[in-house]
C-alpha cells in the first residue's frame, strides 16, 4: 500500500520492520534483502540519517551472522552518516557493536579506538553506564591481548563508573565486572605462592 500511495518513508519503515521479523524468524537473509531495499530508498530520497541507521542493522544482522568483516564494513559507512545526526545512544551503540566486531576480528588497537570514542560519548552525555560499559569493553579487550596490569586498570576504572542507583542492566554489568576482578585477585594471590 504505501508503495501504491508512493509514500517512501512508509514503505523504509515497513520493510526495515519486514527485516527485524525475518529475524525473528530465523530468516536472516531475507531481512538483509529487505533492508537493502530500505537503504535503495534512503539513498533515493537522500536520507543520510536513515542511511546511517539502516547501516547500522546491516551491521547488526552480520555481526548476528557472524560474518564480522561485513558487519565492520556497515558500521563504517554507517558511522559518519548518523554522527551528531542521532540520539547519542544510537550512535554510542554503532560505535560499541563495531569495537565488539572488530575483537572478533582481533584487531584490537581498532576495537578500543571505537570503545574509547564510545566512552567519551557516554562521558560527554553524563551517561555513567554508558561510559562503564565502555571502561569494561576496553578491559575485556586488554584481558585478552594483554598486558593485564590495563586489563585490571580498566576493569576499576569501569567499576568506579558504575551508576550509583543503577539499573537492572547496570547492576548485571557491575556484578560482571565485581565476579572478574574478585577471580584475577585470586588468581594473582595462588600465583604468588602467598
Amino acid at each position: 500500500m504505501a508503495r501504491q500511495c508512493k509514500d517512501q518513508i512508509r514503505e523504509m519503515g515497513v520493510l526495515e520492520n519486514m527485516a527485524n521479523a525475518h529475524i525473528k524468524m530465523g530468516k536472516p537473509k531475507k531481512g538483509i534483502e529487505n533492508l537493502e531495499a530500505a537503504l535503495t530508498l534512503a539513498k533515493k530520497m537522500g536520507l543520510k540519517k536513515n542511511q546511517g541507521i539502516i547501516l547500522k542493522k546491516l551491521g547488526d544482522f552480520y555481526q548476528h551472522l557472524k560474518e564480522f568483516e561485513k558487519a565492520a564494513e556497515f558500521y563504517e559507512k554507517g558511522w559518519p552518516k548518523i554522527r551528531k545526526g542521532t540520539d547519542f545512544k544510537f550512535e554510542y551503540s554503532l560505535l560499541n557493536s563495531l569495537g565488539e566486531t572488530y575483537s572478533e576480528l582481533n584487531n584490537d588497537e581498532k576495537a578500543l579506538i571505537c570503545f574509547r570514542h564510545a566512552r567519551s560519548i557516554g562521558k560527554k552525555n553524563s551517561d555513567q553506564y554508558l561510559e562503564a560499559k565502555s571502561l569494561w569493553n576496553m578491559s575485556l579487550t586488554y584481558q585478552k591481548s594483554g598486558p593485564p596490569e590495563e586489563a585490571m586498570s580498566f576493569a576499576d576504572m569501569a567499576s568506579q563508573a558504575c551508576p550509583e542507583n543503577p539499573t537492572d542492566e547496570a547492576k548485571k554489568l557491575e556484578k560482571e565486572i565485581k565476579e572478574w576482578v574478585l577471580k584475577k585477585v585470586e588468581e594473582d594471590i595462588k600465583g604468588s605462592g602467598l
